[in-house]
């Protein structure tokens, strides 16, 4: 996440205040056009930024699984619903962040594909990186939405058995078992095609769909994480290649040596 969140801060400045150049562009590589250099900082930058920020969230949902186990233990309902409702706001900001860093991956644009020459193909890797990093962040939403999804339907189930124990005047029933909620949420954008790095809920180690203890739900979490991590390493070498490209390509030549004293 470091290398990734120095790539962002570095997107934001140093690409933004360059100069642009004048032709003819210095070959490093391949020729490095105005074109691909724009491109890191109008869609991989604000990309980039985007799971940012969705890292933080989902960082900040890993204490909140642990405080929402301490109260159902102790019979603290009050602290528990808000704990709650507090995992449920982290759901609606990484949806709209990992929609925006799709439309910005998915500009047909600035990636198009087949790509027709090396910049392109440049900026397609870079794209499908990142895209590696978005499935799994998609997968950290997946846990954290199904896990408040499944506890919103169980205390409903358990209220209405209640209701109708007390209607009845059977107090000595058996509370039904929640019915599983699949950890599953539809972040298809329209005109947007389906991110090929996918990660099937059913795949992640020791998560069982809605039927977890909370500590195998963090270990599902921290898989999720995980792989994110490994992903933005390898996303952030490549987008660190890149600006390097564009920076010497900014270069100024250095002035002759004066044969005067």
């Amino acid at each position: 996440m470091r290398k990734l969140l120095l790539v962002g801060l570095i997107l934001s400045t140093a690409i933004a205040a360059t100069p642009t150049p004048k032709p003819p562009y210095p070959e490093i590589a391949h020729v490095v056009s105005n074109r691909f250099c724009g491109a890191l900082r109008t869609n991989v930058g604000p990309a980039i930024k985007a799971m940012l920020d969705n890292d933080q969230m989902i960082a900040q949902s890993k204490p909140l699984f642990t405080q929402y186990n301490k109260y159902v233990g102790t019979g603290s309902l009050g602290m528990r619903d808000l704990t709650l409702v507090r995992m449920e706001n982290l759901v609606g900001p990484l949806v709209k962040n990992l929609a925006d860093s799709e439309k910005y991956l998915q500009d047909p644009l600035i990636f198009p594909d087949p790509p027709t020459n090396a910049e392109e193909a440049q900026l397609l890797d870079i794209r499908n990186k990142l895209e590696q990093v978005t499935a799994a962040q998609e997968e950290s939403l997946d846990v954290i939405n199904g896990f408040v999804a499944t506890e919103q339907l169980g205390q409903v189930q358990h209220e209405g058995f209640d209701q109708a124990n007390a209607i009845n005047g059977d107090t000595n029933g058996m509370i039904p078992k929640p019915t599983a909620d699949p950890m599953t949420h539809d972040t298809s954008i329209a005109g947007l095609p389906p991110n090929p790095y996918y990660i099937d809920p059913a795949t992640v180690p020791g998560l069982s769909v809605g039927t977890n203890r909370y500590t195998h739900v963090l270990d599902g979490l921290q898989w999720t994480r995980d792989q994110a991590t490994t992903h933005e390493a390898v996303a952030a070498k490549a987008v660190i290649d890149s600006l390097r490209l564009c920076n010497a390509s900014h270069a100024q030549p250095s002035p002759s040596p004066s044969s005067k004293p």
